[in-house]
């Protein structure tokens, strides 16, 4: 209470309160007891996931709010989403505020706000290219391609060259898989082949062992 000696004193409890009032007069004394309930319970929270694309960041939003009914996310460029758990798509090299206000079935309300450094497409990426694969068809390590949890868009392609210079295959786009077999569908011969990868500005380059 601000003042608990007060005639009208003001209460802010945050939970579920007794409060006793107790007057006095010359030598009489009186007391009586309120119960405040504090039924609200709303208390927002979230994390997210991020996925790296080439057009963008893409955020899948995850809501772990507490007694939630209703949902308000605000994003902070003018763009916002009622859905429980939104996806959005966040701008490489720029920062972003994005808050979640919740509302209980009391209607009392709660929000939370989180901040962004999105940076460059580079630093979400881990990529790893292998240097063996045995296109046997025995479901084992049959093909050729990046290991990465990244979404792999338009901004990818491939290229692959024999050891006299000879391009073999080339593939653009997400499908950047080599299964051992040149631009006429013709199996390759074991040996070592030269690779060319670009990703989004990323270049990679180095040899990769064919054994059948």
């Amino acid at each position: 209470m601000n003042d608990p000696t007060s005639a009208n004193p003001l209460a802010t409890p945050d939970a579920t309160t007794t409060y006793t009032l107790i007057v006095t007069s010359d030598t009489c004394t009186s007391s009586d007891q309120v119960n405040v309930l504090i039924q609200g319970v709303a208390e927002a929270a979230f994390n997210v996931r991020f996925e790296p694309g080439c057009d963008g960041l893409r955020a899948y939003f995850n809501d772990l709010s507490t007694a939630p009914l209703s949902w308000l996310w605000d994003f902070g460029n003018g763009e916002s989403s009622t859905e429980q758990n939104p996806v959005f798509d966040l701008t490489y090299g720029q920062d972003f505020n994005v808050t979640l206000t919740i509302t209980d079935i009391f209607g009392c309300t709660d929000a939370v706000t989180q901040n962004y450094n999105v940076n460059n497409y580079e630093d979400y990426v881990d990529l790893s290219v292998p240097n063996v694969f045995t296109p046997n068809n025995d479901g084992m390590n049959d093909v050729f391609t990046i290991n990465t949890e990244a979404v792999l868009g338009p901004c990818t392609n491939m290229v692959v060259y024999n050891r006299w210079g000879q391009k073999e295959f080339e593939s653009f786009g997400a499908n950047i898989v080599w299964d051992g077999r040149n631009f006429g569908g013709i199996e390759c011969i074991t040996g070592t082949y030269f690779y060319v990868i670009e990703v989004k500005g990323m270049s990679f380059e180095g040899t990769v062992l064919l054994n059948r």
